[in-house]
């Protein structure tokens, strides 16, 4: 068991300490073995983020530019962002596949 410092306060806590008992985090002796994993999940979930907005944004877009114009407004609007709103879902759903595998490795 050795000592390390706290990743929030920079106390001395042990290595295998569950949670610090300066400033009450969790794990804080996080070791670079596990802290790549947790970086990992944190950049995927802004991905995730990032595609969803994209995704309903464009998917808001098309439901308002088709009551703002005609009969073929659906259409017109469809053929300009359907590859935008197909990217978005399948990068969502792959970033949100990819976060839970790395999760089920890290327990």
């Amino acid at each position: 068991m050795s000592v390390a410092k706290c990743k929030e306060c920079g106390g001395d806590v042990s290595s295998k300490a569950a949670v610090c008992p300066h400033c009450g985090l969790l794990d804080p002796a996080l070791t670079t073995k596990k802290s790549n994993p947790v970086a990992k999940v944190s950049i995927l979930t802004r991905s995730r983020d990032l595609a969803g907005l994209l995704f309903y944004s464009s998917v808001l877009w098309l439901f308002f530019s088709t009551h703002a114009g005609g009969e073929d407004a659906f259409f017109v609007a469809w053929e300009k962002v359907n590859w935008l709103i197909g990217i978005c879902a399948a990068w969502y759903i792959g970033a949100e596949i990819y976060r839970i595998i790395i999760e089920r490795k890290r327990k």
